[in-house]
């Protein structure tokens, strides 16, 4: 397990529970703008991000995946989750964030508290964060939290917002630092 909650000069990160629906619902996962290049559907209702939340807890069980909410503390507002997927001896690293907190520097900030992270799990070799080639803000944030662009994968994600076709995504990278 991976520690929680984690604290930066500005945001709390935290386990998302099942109460958190609501929030997730209204604030961000709803909102087709947010989801454009996102592998998950923009939820029509709170019932969906609670669904989510569900498989979500399954997976973190199952030691496969592991997320936090961002809260906004001078707000208290829940403005985005992070995370990071195991497979093997490679972590997947992703976040979403609200549109009302885009280019504040909070996906930066949060991204910085979780990318060492993976480095606690022994097995874990290469950091990975895959970006579609048009969402360049995201690239931006993935360079600041110390991944490199690493080569274009051609039709290697479906993106429900865009369709059934698998997509074009640039891949970042991180290795292992030595001596960790």
């Amino acid at each position: 397990m991976f520690p929680s909650p984690l604290e930066t000069p500005r945001l709390t990160l935290r386990r998302p529970t099942l109460g958190d629906a609501e929030a997730m619902y209204a604030n961000y996962a709803r909102n087709p703008r947010v989801t454009r290049y996102l592998c998950w559907p923009a939820h029509r209702s709170a019932s969906d991000a609670a669904s989510f939340l569900r498989e979500l807890e399954q997976r973190t069980e199952r030691e496969e995946e592991f997320a936090w909410v961002i809260v906004l503390r001078e707000r208290n507002w829940l403005c985005g989750s992070i995370g990071i997927r195991l497979k093997g001896a490679v972590a997947e690293f992703g976040y979403c964030l609200a549109e009302e907190a885009w280019g504040q520097g909070i996906a930066t900030e949060a991204a910085r508290a979780i990318v060492p992270l993976a480095w606690s799990r022994p097995e874990v070799t290469r950091l990975e964060a895959f970006v579609h080639v048009q969402h360049m803000r995201s690239t931006r944030v993935l360079e600041k939290a110390g991944l490199r662009y690493a080569r274009l994968d051609r039709a290697h994600t479906v993106l429900p917002a865009l369709g059934r076709q698998k997509q074009d995504m640039l891949r970042y990278e991180l290795a292992r630092p030595r001596g960790i």
